[in-house]
């Protein structure tokens, strides 16, 4: 089945429970799509305020529904943000999870206008809070053989420069995996 990466809900003014009950009733309407057209929505964990932000909130969207129309697009790097372990995160989607997304986050603090604020910044793999060793070792656990994504939002390089951190990240990735066999 062919995967289509939903945007993102964010809670309403009528608060969370109401905001999930129409992110349900509308993710239905996705997967009556899905068993017409052999496309799946998979929503992804994503930090910040999405009502999807990590595993157990994806799970108050998408839970009941069937696994082959409905995915999660799990990604690693936000779950770093929210604090969710990987074992936990995974095991609570396993049943769901399409597709996983690989980039690497840091949260620091910065002063912005002279103010304090958070700041969350794409790094090069390996230079995070992601534990990739921990991320391999539980894909190849779970026999994991859906689509890896590498999300490349390195936004202050070049196309060029992109490209080449790129290659310097699926070297370190084949790295990891090499370690655990």
């Amino acid at each position: 089945m062919k995967l289509v990466k939903l945007g993102y809900w964010y809670m309403e003014e009528a608060g969370y429970w109401a905001t999930i009950d129409k992110c349900r009733k509308e993710l239905e309407g996705f997967a009556k799509l899905a068993e017409k057209t052999g496309v799946k929505p998979i929503v992804h964990n994503h930090s910040g305020s999405t009502m999807g932000l990590n595993s157990s909130s994806v799970m108050n969207i998408i839970k009941g529904f069937d696994p082959e129309l409905v995915g999660v697009f799990t990604d690693v790097g936000h779950l770093t943000i929210v604090g969710e372990p990987y074992p936990m995160a995974f095991d609570i989607v396993k049943e769901y999870m399409a597709a996983v997304a690989f980039k690497d986050l840091v949260k620091q603090k910065v002063i912005r206008d002279g103010t304090a604020t958070w700041s969350i910044d794409v790094v090069p793999m390996g230079l995070g809070f992601g534990d990739f060793p921990t991320v391999m070792k539980l894909l190849k656990d779970m026999s994991f053989d859906g689509p890896i994504s590498f999300h490349c939002e390195y936004s202050r390089l070049s196309a060029e420069s992109v490209i080449n951190q790129l290659s310097i990240d699926t070297r370190f990735i084949q790295d990891v995996l090499d370690s655990l066999e």
